[in-house]
């Protein structure tokens, strides 16, 4: 799911604003029956409301850590992303507590989402291969229903995989491997993702058979970001349903030999803070905190929810 930029709020950063702006937006939909249901955990019921016939249009993708934090707008994404400068971006991985959302009282039609990834690309490119956590509200009123899953844009489709509970705490990574392979593809891509509260997980490895393309491993790599995204829905963004906040507790990359905190690299890479503005309101609906550094000096930050689009 793509960046959709909005501009900056410094002058310095119009330039990189237009850019990205110029490449454009493309879309890919998700349209029930295009794939298979998520399998039931065993012990749990039936889910219905798995989000059908929504048409998703991929859009989607202080105190510093290292670096300085250049502070952008997007309509769809709220979090961090690093850009590479220097080396190329091998690794991106985070984890977080999926977060327990509540269904508003008045839904739209194509109800409310919110989605919670770590990715490579997307931020200003025309790729982004992403695993992560999705809620969905149906309807008002409706029971909240959760999701993992993974995508490589523009390739195919979001790809559900299994319910998962609001509250898991889940952990996922992508991994770029340019020196591996397939069919004479090179570069290739392994998407994981674990619910260490569940004890699930999958893995989904890169290549022209499970992307539907032999393009699937021209990524430029130009990207890491960890972000809780407003997915796009027939045709517009979607409202974000109220989560009050998610923290991710870790989020890291790997660029050229240097694993470290986002925002931690310093010399060759960009940082930005990213804010979702609503095309409605005109007002900030998701915001991240500064970063902290953690544990082995990896990042840490909150995105708070503040109100529909």
């Amino acid at each position: 799911m793509q960046a959709k930029r909005l501009g900056s709020v410094a002058v310095s950063l119009l330039l990189a604003a237009t850019m990205v702006l110029s490449v454009g937006v493309a879309a890919v939909s998700m349209v029930s029956g295009s794939h298979a249901s998520p399998a039931t955990k065993t012990g749990s019921a039936a889910h219905p409301t798995m989000p059908n016939a929504a048409k998703l249009t991929a859009l989607l993708h202080q105190s510093a850590v290292g670096a300085t934090i250049h502070k952008v707008t997007s309509g769809n994404w709220a979090g961090y992303v690093n850009t590479a400068t220097a080396g190329t971006i091998y690794e991106v991985t985070g984890e977080w507590f999926a977060p327990t959302t509540t269904c508003p009282s008045s839904t739209p039609s194509v109800g409310t989402y919110q989605v919670s990834w770590v990715g490579i690309d997307g931020w200003g490119t025309g790729t982004v291969e992403q695993d992560g956590t999705l809620a969905y509200c149906s309807g008002p009123g409706a029971t909240p229903v959760y999701y993992d899953w993974w995508e490589f844009y523009p390739y195919n489709s979001v790809q559900f995989v299994s319910y998962i509970s609001g509250g898991d705490f889940v952990q996922a990574t992508v991994l770029y491997n340019p020196a591996a392979c397939v069919n004479g593809i090179c570069g290739v891509y392994t998407l994981s993702f674990a619910d260490l509260t569940a004890q699930t997980s999958f893995q989904v490895v890169g290549n022209p058979s499970t992307c539907n393309t032999a393009g699937c491993e021209g990524g430029p790599d130009g990207s890491a970001e960890c972000i809780s995204e407003a997915p796009g829905v027939n045709g517009g963004i979607a409202d974000v349903t109220d989560y009050k906040s998610t923290k991710f507790w870790t989020c890291a990359d790997t660029i050229g030999s240097t694993f470290a905190g986002i925002g931690s690299h310093g010399t060759g890479t960009t940082t930005y803070e990213v804010r979702q503005i609503g095309g409605v309101t005109g007002l900030a609906d998701q915001k991240p905190t500064s970063l902290v550094s953690y544990y082995y000096g990896l990042s840490q930050f909150t995105v708070k929810w503040y109100h529909y689009n």
